[in-house]
């Protein structure tokens, strides 16, 4: 548990990540009346970008491609999609955290980062 009102899960293995978590949103929505969205990368970085984005979609219509609306899964992207999202990112958004390891200002540079290391330059 992060916090009270977001947690971070390790979902290796799970095989269709996004219909387990449209199914857990709406049994939280379900149980508690609270509306969540879900946003899943590979690192907590990312996911709270990948959640950002899941929000901005169902709220903010024509901000991001509806298909991201509620549940955001940044790995099933293409890279192109990918790029796309990250461009479609407010500034502030995208520069929100920063990894003092890595030295990364925020989620573009962690992306571009993970891209490098795995040698691809699509994502």
């Amino acid at each position: 548990m992060y916090s009270i009102d977001e947690s971070f899960l390790d979902l290796a293995g799970i095989r269709d990540r996004r219909q387990l978590s449209v199914d857990l949103s709406e049994r939280v929505h379900q149980w508690t009346g609270i509306p969540n969205c879900i946003g899943i990368a590979p690192t907590k970085t990312l996911a709270k970008l990948a959640n950002r984005v899941a929000k901005d979609a169902a709220r903010k219509l024509g901000s991001y491609p509806a298909g991201l609306a509620g549940v955001c899964d940044l790995a099933a992207l293409s890279g192109s999609e990918l790029d796309a999202v990250l461009r479609a990112t407010s500034r502030r958004d995208r520069l929100r955290g920063r990894h003092p390891r890595q030295r990364c200002r925020g989620s573009v540079d962690q992306v571009t980062a993970d891209r490098a290391r795995r040698g691809d330059s699509e994502g």
